[in-house]
């Protein structure tokens, strides 16, 4: 059964992250939020429960996500815990999501050196590593990145394509062709 872990950091950007749970959820991936206390409250006041605490976290699951959020960002740069599981996880070639400022986690613990990877506007001078490529998501080996929070149904989708066959009805069952038309599109 292919599973989602979701990063739920103190400050967390609550648009990037309540999408990823919704969008993935409703493509018959398990995700589960994991937070470093039961309640954790977002950037903007809204506060959710973690279905799992960090520590008690087996990790199993096929893509570990950070979403963004400044706060949050500052969180796990602080938490080495963190970078040794992530270190571990692309040392074994196991999926690695980060969207927004996350991507600056991945930078400190030495995930994004030699690879192509985007972030939110600006974090291209921020992060040490070369590869920043200015789209929506970006993909090399098994980690995907995205920009920032209009861009996380994008970054949702990408993930649930890499692991089932569900993501197509789906987007059409929440409009987001028509939303996001492709280039010739109405």
């Amino acid at each position: 059964m292919k599973k989602a872990g979701v990063a739920l950091a103190p400050g967390f950007e609550e648009s990037e992250t309540l999408y990823i749970v919704d969008v993935l959820r409703r493509c018959g991936i398990v995700c589960e939020l994991t937070g470093w206390s039961e309640w954790v409250e977002g950037a903007h006041g809204v506060v959710v429960k973690a279905d799992r605490l960090f520590d008690e976290n087996d990790f199993s699951d096929t893509i570990l996500i950070l979403p963004g959020g400044y706060d949050a960002v500052d969180f796990m740069l602080e938490n080495e815990a963190l970078c040794a599981h992530l270190k571990e996880r692309n040392r074994r070639g196991q999926w690695i999501g980060a969207m927004c400022a996350a991507p600056a986690v991945l930078d400190v613990c030495g995930i994004l050196e030699g690879r192509k990877f985007t972030a939110y506007q600006g974090y291209e001078k921020k992060i040490r590593a070369q590869g920043f490529v200015d789209d929506i998501v970006v993909e090399d080996g098994n980690l995907i990145t995205s920009r920032g929070p209009a861009c996380a149904m994008h970054f949702a989708f990408a993930i649930a394509d890499r692991f089932n066959e569900t993501g197509k009805s789906v987007k059409k069952r929440m409009l987001f062709d028509h939303t996001f038309p492709k280039e010739g599109q109405k």
